[in-house]
């Protein structure tokens, strides 16, 4: 339900243009990923207040507890990782980058963002050369230089 709204919400908004305010796009699977990240948001607002914030999440609990939090102008379900769906977010929302929190990669969703040139940070992930995102198709997407590890570059963009 929560992620029809989410589509219903998309479809009624238009794009952001390029000359508004920076915008900064924060996906979260759950809660617990939600209370591993909220720090760089926090952050983020108290040095950037103008920044517009996107917060989403897949899972109910972290929508249903953070779904009115202050930091995040919108909050938002994150919809199933679809072409389609990928490029409704990307094209309506344009984030001038997009911070992932622990392992939710999507495969459509960093595809999409890799096209248009937007930058993918990567917090709270531990890496192994076993994982998933090191074997294809995830590791072309990692190797184009369009998603960073953990570092102060997620302010420096701005």
């Amino acid at each position: 339900m929560g992620q029809q709204m989410t589509i219903k919400w998309l479809n009624g908004i238009q794009p952001k243009s390029t000359s508004e305010q920076k915008t900064i796009w924060m996906h979260c699977s759950s809660l617990g990923e939600f209370e591993q990240g909220r720090m760089i948001l926090e952050g983020l607002r108290l040095q950037l207040p103008d920044i517009y914030i996107y917060l989403s999440f897949f899972s109910p609990s972290g929508y249903e507890i953070r779904h009115s939090w202050v930091i995040a102008n919108k909050v938002f379900y994150l919809p199933v990782d679809t072409e389609a769906n990928a490029s409704l977010i990307i094209g309506k929302l344009r984030p001038d980058c997009i911070i992932l929190v622990k392992y939710d990669f999507w495969w459509n969703l960093l595809q999409k963002a890799s096209d248009v040139k937007i930058p993918v940070y990567l917090v709270a992930a531990n890496f192994n050369r076993d994982r998933y995102f090191f074997k294809p198709p995830f590791i072309h997407i990692m190797k184009n230089g369009n998603v960073f590890l953990p570092s102060e570059k997620i302010l420096l963009y701005f």
